[in-house]
């Protein structure tokens, strides 16, 4: 490694949590915005509760959710139709009425029936042992901690959007441009790299809370320093400065649609303001690819499951209509959701406990919407869909297939998806289909 790249590497472990906003000492290069492509996952802490969020009209299966949510269970009449096409008949949860648009002009879709797996299998296989279980299934740590690093089992310390930087190392020189917002997380975390931290405040952190470390660093990048190694570690002080002082100018960048006041609305904002500034962020044309981690917590609903998910789906679905507006359905910009787990079919009256299968958002310009991906095909929460009694369902899909389909129309080669996702090998549709 040669020294300068070194030096920068170690400030900006030393200094990661200090940038706000900024990409520390990150000069991504990056293309224009026709060229560029960018994933937003927003992660829904807590474990949602998707078998409210999107529920099948289809008789039958109406039939059993109702039977097994109870007095939380949506009324046909309440809930609106998705607009997306298939033999389930999919209505979604009111408050997200706002993406319908999205549906129906094919840039959304919904992925039905996903979650950690480690290999596919049926109840009985699992029961038996004929394939690995998931271990610590219902703790929130371990599931996300698992959905956020592409592997149930194993040891990485890595994230799989941080190892799809990696691997699309010939388009990234140096440092990556991906960004946690608003925190931290193993998402973005790379063998080669550290994510950067923004937040919705301008400048430095440390120079926030205490201005005159400010005017203490300028002092030392300004006194005359005979030491290369010290020469070097002030030339990359004074990039700091700059990039902080252009990240306020990103702060700055005049939005045309409206967030709302919600923390995921806020936090999807300073995403487009990067997003649209990706020009000015460039030294080169080789790196194009954007990764951002948002989280919108609260779904962790044992109880008043009804009027939170109203709040929480209401800010989602504001929050991604004005982002999609802004990005203007761009089919280089695809934005999607995950979550701890599903929660269980079967309700305590009030709410629901930690499940396993759950649904999934993706919208963007590039997906091929129109219709839903997966299928339900029981919702009986006693049935053979079922792990256990109360409705833990298990998945048809595993998040792993998920994240190689836009891992693919990111620009990884197929030969590179076994790194990024070690358990792709034990599924046979590495790609899902659902992305242009």
């Amino acid at each position: 490694m040669k020294r300068r790249a070194f030096l920068k590497n170690t400030l900006t472990s030393m200094s990661m949590v200090a940038l706000s906003p900024g990409v520390m000492l990150n000069n991504h290069a990056m293309a224009s915005l026709g060229d560029n492509k960018a994933l937003v996952c927003i992660f829904l802490a807590g474990g949602n509760d998707s078998h409210n969020m999107f529920v099948p009209a289809k008789e039958s299966l109406y039939t059993q959710y109702k039977a097994a949510k109870g007095k939380i269970a949506l009324n046909l009449e309440e809930m609106v139709h998705t607009g997306l096409s298939g033999d389930l008949d999919l209505m979604m949860h009111p408050a997200l009425t706002p993406l319908k648009d999205l549906f129906l002009g094919k840039n959304g879709t919904v992925i039905l029936n996903s979650g950690n797996l480690i290999q596919p299998g049926s109840k009985s296989d699992f029961e038996l042992g004929v394939v690995p279980s998931i271990p610590r299934r219902g703790s929130h740590s371990d599931m996300q901690h698992a959905k956020r690093r592409g592997q149930v089992d194993g040891e990485l310390t890595t994230g799989w959007g941080g190892r799809l930087m990696v691997a699309l190392n010939e388009q990234v020189n140096g440092l990556p441009p991906s960004y946690n917002i608003q925190g931290t997380s193993n998402f973005l975390v790379g063998t080669q790299f550290q994510p950067a931290i923004i937040t919705n405040k301008s400048g430095l952190k440390e120079f926030e809370s205490r201005p005159t470390v400010e005017d203490a660093v300028k002092q030392d990048i300004a006194a005359t320093r005979f030491d290369l190694f010290r020469q070097q570690i002030n030339v990359i002080k004074g990039e700091m400065l700059s990039v902080d002082e252009g990240m306020k100018t990103i702060l700055e960048t005049p939005i045309t649609n409206d967030f709302g006041t919600s923390s995921i609305g806020e936090d999807l904002e300073l995403v487009a303001k990067v997003i649209k500034n990706n020009a000015s962020l460039a030294v080169n044309e080789q790196q194009s690819r954007q990764i951002f981690y948002v989280t919108l917590g609260g779904f962790d609903t044992h109880k008043n499951q009804l009027a939170s998910q109203t709040k929480l789906y209401e800010q989602l679905a504001e929050a991604i209509v004005a982002f999609q507006a802004e990005m203007n359905n761009s089919p280089n910009v695809t934005t999607f959701t995950m979550s701890d787990f599903g929660r269980t079919l079967l309700s305590n009256g009030e709410g629901t406990g930690h499940g396993w299968a759950g649904h999934e958002l993706i919208i963007g310009g590039a997906v091929d919407g129109g219709r839903y991906f997966g299928n339900i095909e029981d919702l009986n929460h006693l049935g053979e869909f079922s792990i256990d009694e109360r409705g833990r369902m298990i998945p048809s899909i595993s998040s792993d297939q998920v994240g190689a389909t836009l891992a693919t129309w990111f620009g990884i080669e197929d030969y590179a998806l076994d790194a990024v996702f070690p358990n792709l090998v034990n599924f046979e549709e590495r790609n899902l289909g659902f992305m242009i």
